[in-house]
């Protein structure tokens, strides 16, 4: 009889419908220390759970990783996904600017997130 614990996290990054890496597509087009940052982000929530992001609306995440003072700080908005919400679902990736989180990236989290389960569940039919 296995005592493995709960599975481990990992990222997987928004792809449209049309099969466009959207999410990984911005990251690669980061400067390499924003990079950089953005991926240590990532990797604390990997490794030391939600606690390392905020919840910002219903099933809605984020992490803030870079310098706010230099203007080179980036929100990543993602949401927990898979059957033993294991997958950490990378959704919109922006610049921040503001304080609070605008909306309208959260309405198009909440929106690619739908989108993403509702093909899932398509192709397991």
């Amino acid at each position: 009889m296995s005592s493995a614990g709960p599975r481990r996290r990992y990222w997987r990054l928004y792809r449209s419908s049309l099969d466009h890496r959207v999410i990984r597509d911005e990251l690669l087009a980061l400067p390499r220390e924003a990079y950089a940052e953005v991926k240590a982000a990532m990797d604390d929530v990997e490794d030391f759970g939600l606690r390392a992001s905020k919840r910002l609306r219903n099933e809605i995440r984020e992490i803030v990783a870079g310098d706010p003072a230099q203007g080179t700080a980036y929100r990543l908005l993602f949401a927990v996904d898979g059957r033993e919400g294991q997958i950490l679902l990378g959704l919109v990736l922006f610049n921040k600017k503001t304080q609070k989180t605008p909306p309208r990236y959260i309405n198009l989290a909440e929106k690619r997130l739908a989108d993403w389960r509702s093909r899932r569940h398509r192709s397991e039919a």
